[in-house]
């Protein structure tokens, strides 16, 4: 199974009418699905980096007016947009670099094992090539285990196939495709199904009376006291926030602004 959707991970399939049979066809379709542009995510491989810290200082330095909260939103903000800009032009795409480095790898030690052997220069350019290869590996294990959500492993044993896997299966699981409205008609289009989803969660979160006025929640009959308000109303400490960022795990799944728990531990 893991192998098929490896091979296959926009796979999937639908029960097809009895006609002449008193079972359903199955029609499985392997058709490639096309996503819109990806939200910003940040990437732990960055980690790798140097010019990655450089990136959010810069950022993190900029003049922002407005309050605390605001700031802090905008200056997140200002930093996925270097960080997108600066991973697309300086660090790429780190399997395809890989499949580029490999084929220069191979084609020096074919020229060795033609000729011999290498000059001093090209046996130096060859251990340069080998080092900046097993770099990469390490930075495509982080990067698909990262992607992978998968807590009760770490990287560090070349554990990629296991994480790509994970990540596709995950992927495929989390994916709808079809739908069914309140019509109950069947949809399989992109912008409907946003539309009923959002639509299913406003009907159900906003409850309205007959005369159109909103329902009053009824008061509890425990209340909190007074200590207690003066507990919920406190400005919230620094140690608070720091003990419950660093409580989290560092690769959870990030917020809406595509920041993980390890960003804000790091910087």
């Amino acid at each position: 199974m893991a192998g098929w959707v490896q091979c296959f991970p926009d796979y999937h399939f639908r029960h097809l009418p009895r006609i002449a049979s008193d079972h359903c066809p199955l029609l499985v379709s392997t058709e490639t699905f096309t996503p819109a542009r990806p939200p910003f995510r940040f990437e732990k491989l960055w980690f790798c980096y140097p010019r990655s810290g450089e990136m959010v200082r810069e950022a993190w330095s900029m003049p922002v007016r407005g309050d605390a909260m605001y700031r802090v939103s905008r200056r997140l903000e200002l930093t996925s947009r270097r960080l997108r800009r600066w991973n697309r032009e300086e660090v790429g795409n780190i399997l395809r670099r890989i499949e580029g480095l490999e084929e220069v790898i191979s084609s020096l030690q074919s020229q060795e094992v033609q000729s011999g052997g290498l000059s001093e220069g090209e046996l130096e350019e060859l251990r340069s090539h080998l080092a900046l290869h097993d770099s990469l590996l390490r930075q495509q294990e982080i990067f698909w285990r990262q992607k992978s959500r998968v807590q009760w492993i770490q990287e560090g044993d070349r554990n990629t196939r296991f994480f790509h896997q994970a990540t596709v299966i995950r992927r495929h699981q989390n994916r709808i495709r079809a739908i069914r409205g309140e019509d109950g008609q069947l949809t399989e289009d992109p912008d409907t199904i946003q539309r009923i989803v959002e639509s299913f969660f406003r009907a159900r979160w906003t409850e309205q009376t007959r005369d159109g006025s909103l329902v009053e929640i009824p008061m509890p009959q425990i209340r909190v006291s007074e200590e207690e308000t003066v507990a919920l109303i406190r400005p919230v400490s620094e140690g608070e926030i720091r003990e419950t960022v660093w409580s989290l795990e560092g690769d959870k799944a990030p917020g809406p602004d595509g920041f993980p728990p390890v960003f804000f531990r790091r910087y």
